[in-house]
C-alpha cells in the first residue's frame, strides 16, 4: 500500500496540471447552450458547468473493456497521465432504466475530478432492466470488478442510487475492491417499493418483477446485507425526496 501510494503522490501532480490545462481550455471554449445536457442540471451555471466536463470528457479516448455479449455489458476506462493502474470505479444510477446511462453528466463529472487526483477511472454500464431485471445488473457490476481486477488495482467503487445499491452487492460478491462508496443507494427495497421510488412510482415493482407479496426471496436478496465485509461507506441527503436511506451517515 504505501508503494502505491508513493506511485500516485509522484504522478499526482502530472496529473492535475494535465486535467486542469483541459479544464481550462474547456471552459473558456464551452458553449452557453446547454438544452441537450443529458444530466438534467438543476440551473443556467450547472448546465454550463456539465457542458464544460462533458466536452472534457468527449475529448478523451476512453479504452473499452466488454465483460459480456450485451452491447450494454461494457467498461470505459480512462488513465490518468502517468497513471498507476490505481483505480476508481463508477456505477451510475437512473432506476436501472435505459434513459439513465454512463453518459450521464452525474457519471462523466467524476471523470475529471479522479483523473485530476492520479486515478484512473472505470465506468461501469450494465443491462437496464427492460433487457435483465434483477438479479441481471446485480450480476453485470460484480463481472464488470472481476474483469477490471484482472490487469488493476480497484481502490474504490462509487455508485449513485440505484447503482449505489448495485455497488455495495457487488462489492460484496466480487471482493475485489478495497472499499465502497454509496451514496443515496435503495438499502431496503420493500421501503423502495411502499414509497413509489422513481419518476414514475414503479422503478422497484419492474427491477424485481412485481410486488414484495409477489417476490418476497427476490427482495430480500435485493436489499443491502446487515452485515459487509467490504469497508463501505453509505452517504444520504437529509432533503434527498427520491431515495431516503434514513441514515444520513454509516461506516460498516
Amino acid at each position: 500500500r504505501a508503494s502505491l501510494a508513493t506511485r500516485v503522490g509522484r504522478r499526482a501532480a502530472g496529473a492535475r496540471r494535465a486535467v486542469a490545462a483541459r479544464l481550462v481550455a474547456g471552459r473558456r471554449d464551452a458553449p452557453t447552450d446547454a438544452s441537450s445536457d443529458p444530466g438534467g442540471a438543476p440551473d443556467a451555471a450547472s448546465r454550463r458547468e456539465a457542458t464544460r466536463v462533458s466536452a472534457f470528457v468527449a475529448g478523451l479516448a476512453p479504452k473499452t473493456l466488454r465483460y459480456g455479449d450485451d452491447p450494454a455489458q461494457l467498461v470505459d476506462v480512462y488513465a490518468a497521465p502517468g497513471g498507476t493502474n490505481a483505480t476508481v470505479a463508477v456505477v451510475h444510477g437512473g432506476f436501472w432504466k435505459r434513459k439513465w446511462d454512463r453518459a450521464s453528466t452525474q457519471t462523466t463529472s467524476l471523470v475529471p475530478f479522479f483523473l485530476d487526483r492520479g486515478f484512473d477511472v472505470a465506468l461501469i454500464e450494465y443491462r437496464p432492466r427492460d433487457v435483465a431485471t434483477w438479479p441481471g445488473p446485480e450480476d453485470d457490476v460484480a463481472a464488470a470488478l472481476d474483469l477490471l481486477a484482472e490487469t488493476r488495482e480497484i481502490l474504490v467503487v462509487v455508485g449513485h442510487s440505484a447503482g449505489a445499491t448495485l455497488a455495495v452487492q457487488a462489492c460484496e460478491r466480487s471482493r475485489k475492491a478495497r472499499a465502497c462508496v454509496a451514496v443515496a443507494p435503495v438499502p431496503d427495497m420493500a421501503a423502495g417499493f411502499a414509497s413509489k421510488l422513481s419518476d414514475e412510482g414503479d422503478a422497484v415493482a419492474r427491477y424485481l418483477g412485481g410486488a414484495p407479496r409477489d417476490e418476497p426471496e427476490a427482495y430480500a436478496a435485493a436489499s443491502l446485507p446487515a452485515t459487509l465485509t467490504t469497508p463501505t461507506l453509505l452517504v444520504s441527503c437529509a432533503r434527498d425526496a427520491i431515495s431516503d436511506t434514513k441514515n444520513a451517515l454509516i461506516v460498516s
